[in-house]
């Protein structure tokens, strides 16, 4: 078979170049090889069966071209203006980008551009037929390509992009980068089993079903609404950027660990449950503060003595409860702090990622996070919790090289750094929860904080899909949105969660951050703040939510075998064990299959169609 390809390159100037792989191009064929001797770049590649593999580590740069991207199987997945197919893409949830109606464009998507996450995955809808390919190596440095209504074809294409250097001086990729084609009958839904099927077997992924039978906290993990309670946090944004423990912001106090007993009490009083609370800020400095120093526990919202009849009395009242950590970025007050133990980037200058409550936070590299979490971490017993432990950020960020002359990393090897400290802490406590989901980080990762910043997709994509959640749910325990949180039944963003098959969460003082309102979005009005005098009525409204949870118990193990929309206002989720998700946007009672759905509600029905 041919080898179809674009690259993306460097010439002598340090300029990027394009340049089409294709009979009757400048490049010359050979059995295994292509070459062009103008550029200077030489591949190999094989086919075996339906696997296309291309060795970079026999690339051969001979001139002055230094190769960026690969683009492999072009217009493989592919259509043409109004001829009825659409495009499948793992970004957001899932998006489908019809061929009509677009303008002409080309953009590369992935990394952090992408709330899917994965790229493990492509799809094309061709009414009864359908095609894919999946990524086996290279899986960790890969993008993919979106062309529409390109060129005088009005081509629709999405293409496989292997990111083989960032830099014209960067060493390349060496991976085995390889591809495997498949065929499908159905919609999306099809190609979204075969592949949860494929990663389950091929990385050896549990379903739910079976961790939460020999694991009591994922049983009850399962069917628990995440309640985070954020206890303390310094002035934000910062105001001083390097800080000691002599000269830094005031912390703000917004819950002491009595207020905590006294919020789990009136949540056992008024029968919210199953709950599974996080703590969050109760490290030194309160939230942000001086990672990756976690003692003495901040004393100005109880210290350590409160901390542990915090944890008694979360136990007694039948609630699970964890604790917040951060073992990806650092800042210099920490006790702990190490430059020699910072990322650099290709400049050799440390890896930022943002101000904070600690002031100017330093990414580690993860070949020393591990070292920083073992440390903390080696008395897990005296921590006393009997819920998730959550570690911050690791797997939403995207992949990150690490260009220290000291502890090089490749993305790959950022990936494995960081599933290493996944596994660490979930062997400690059983589970382990983190701020993003992406493929990588299973079979590691038990619970997701969110998918997906919003519903809101861009202007190229025509409808947002659950993708993810008919790969997924059954697998690991997520909560769809971030914009979600502290919704409400009712809420249309509420009920999408639920359509989804997310588990709502929680948030006591959410909002820490300006740049949470007016970049994120978040309405102050939904912030959940301690008050004893209004503490009996917010948690009544958070009854109402562990009510919903309770009725979707009967789907938590089950997979979503298809997802269908009558009208924008009304959904049906379908699971494997036969339940339906029925879910009503409108403010008018909805009938189906016998039943009538009130508005702004949703059923879980077990009948038969």
């Amino acid at each position: 078979m041919p080898f179809p390809a674009d690259i993306i390159y460097y010439d002598s100037s340090g300029r990027e170049q394009c340049s089409r792989i294709a009979p009757d191009t400048e490049w010359i064929w050979q059995d295994g090889r292509v070459e062009n001797p103008r550029i200077g770049i030489e591949l190999s590649w094989y086919w075996s069966g339906d696997t296309q593999t291309v060795p970079l580590e026999a690339l051969y740069e001979s001139g002055a071209g230094r190769l960026k991207d690969l683009i492999l199987l072009p217009d493989f997945l592919a259509g043409n203006e109004g001829d009825g197919q659409s495009l499948i893409l793992p970004y957001g949830c899932g998006a489908l980008v019809h061929t009509k109606g677009h303008r002409r464009g080309e953009m590369m998507i992935g990394g952090s551009s992408s709330g899917w996450r994965s790229h493990e995955r492509f799809r094309h809808h061709q009414r009864s037929s359908n095609k894919s390919n999946v990524r086996r190596g290279g899986r960790y440095d890969m993008l993919f390509r979106l062309r529409t209504c390109f060129g005088p074809e009005r081509l629709y294409a999405l293409a496989p992009v292997f990111r083989v250097r960032d830099h014209a001086a960067d060493s390349p990729l060496s991976d085995r980068i390889s591809l495997h084609l498949g065929d499908f009958d159905g919609d999306y839904a099809a190609m979204a089993h075969w592949y949860g099927d494929y990663m389950r077997r091929h990385y050896a992924i549990r379903p739910l079903r079976e961790t939460a039978g020999k694991s009591p906290l994922m049983e009850y993990g399962s069917r628990a609404i995440a309640m985070r309670v954020r206890l303390a946090c310094k002035q934000m944004p910062s105001p001083i950027h390097e800080q000691t423990h002599d000269h830094q912001p005031e912390l703000n106090v917004f819950m002491t660990f009595e207020n905590v007993r006294m919020t789990l009490e009136e949540c056992r009083k008024q029968n919210v449950g199953p709950l599974e609370c996080c703590l969050v800020g109760w490290n030194c400095g309160g939230h942000d503060g001086a990672y990756p120093q976690l003692f003495p526990v901040e004393e100005r919202i109880g210290g350590e003595s409160e901390r542990k009849k915090t944890l008694e009395t979360a136990k007694e009242l039948g609630s699970r409860i964890g604790l917040h950590d951060n073992y990806f970025d650092s800042y210099t007050i920490a006790d702990s702090f190490r430059w020699e133990n910072v990322n650099r980037n290709a400049d050799q200058l440390p890896s930022l990622s943002g101000i904070w409550g600690g002031g100017q936070s330093y990414i580690v590299c993860p070949k020393h996070s591990y070292e920083n979490a073992r440390r903390n971490l080696r008395q897990t017993p005296a921590l006393g919790i009997n819920g998730f432990y959550f570690i911050d950020v690791l797997t939403v960020w995207p992949l990150e090289k690490c260009c220290s002359k000291a502890h090089p990393l490749t993305r790959r090897t950022c990936a494995i750094g960081r599933k290493k400290n996944l596994k660490y802490v979930h062997d400690l406590f059983g589970g382990i929860m983190s701020e993003g989901g992406r493929d990588w980080a299973l079979p590691e990762l038990d619970r997701i904080y969110d998918l997906i910043d919003t519903p809101n997709m861009p202007d190229w994509c025509d409808a947002e899909i659950p993708l993810y959640q008919m790969v997924w749910h059954g697998t690991v325990i997520y909560n769809t949105y971030r914009a979600g949180i502290n919704s409400h039944p009712g809420e249309r963003i509420y009920l999408r969660n639920l359509a989804f098959g997310g588990l709502p969460t929680i948030y006591w003082h959410y909002i820490f951050s300006p740049a949470q309102t007016a970049e994120g979005g978040q309405d102050p009005g939904k912030d959940l703040r301690f008050n004893p005098s209004t503490l009996s009525c917010e948690i009544s409204r958070i009854r109402a939510i562990s009510e919903d949870v309770r009725r979707m118990e009967d789907v938590r193990f089950a997979f979503i075998t298809a997802y269908r929309e009558y009208s924008q206002d009304q959904t049906e989720t379908v699971y494997s064990n036969g339940c339906r998700c029925l879910v009503n946007y409108g403010s008018v009672p909805w009938k189906i299959h016998g039943i009538i759905i009130p508005p702004r509600n949703f059923e879980i029905w077990k009948g038969k169609e």
